[in-house]
């Protein structure tokens, strides 16, 4: 939840809670990256694991995050998902955080069954085998970059917030 205040700044103290946490993700990653390089296959697959563990998590809490940021305004779902920023075949960078979140948090059901077709399509629509390339390679892919690529997470997330403020025009979820 945010609040626009009068000066046109914006109070949001989810993005500042999430903001806590991410240098501890950032921190874990580099270690485990760090690892993955000295170590040989196949001892090495268990940072790997780690690293999948690491970036779902990241997912999620983005997408809690954007949950409670639309929840909390006048825009609609599909809009606000539909909002920059845009990777470059023109997808959301909001859709495909949202569809990494329900990869990681379903995939053990995807054994059995298909991906969710939402999930699907926006993994399909970027160029993304989930089942050739871990979540992990989907954050490198979103963010954009290997090094503290959950920091640029809110960035994504922040730069999305302020589309979203500018589109509705109303001063937040109070």
């Amino acid at each position: 939840m945010y609040i626009l205040l009068p000066d046109g700044t914006i109070d949001d103290f989810e993005l500042d809670e999430l903001k806590e946490f991410i240098p501890i993700l950032d921190r874990n990653h580099a270690t485990i990256y760090e690892k993955l390089e000295k170590i040989p296959a196949p001892e090495h697959n268990v940072y790997w694991s780690r690293l999948s563990y690491i970036s779902g998590l990241g997912f999620t809490m983005a997408q809690q995050y954007i949950s409670t940021t639309i929840s909390s305004s006048d825009i609609d779902y599909k809009v606000a998902f539909e909002l920059p920023p845009f990777d470059k075949s023109g997808i959301s960078k909001i859709s495909i955080i949202n569809a990494g979140a329900n990869y990681w948090k379903h995939y053990c059901d995807y054994s059995n069954e298909p991906l969710h077709k939402g999930t699907k399509a926006i993994l399909d629509s970027i160029d993304f085998d989930i089942s050739s390339y871990g979540i992990f390679v989907l954050l490198y892919k979103v963010a954009v970059v290997e090094i503290n690529p959950f920091n640029k997470l809110c960035e994504i997330l922040e730069e999305w917030r302020n589309n979203m403020v500018a589109k509705s025009g109303s001063r937040g979820g109070v």
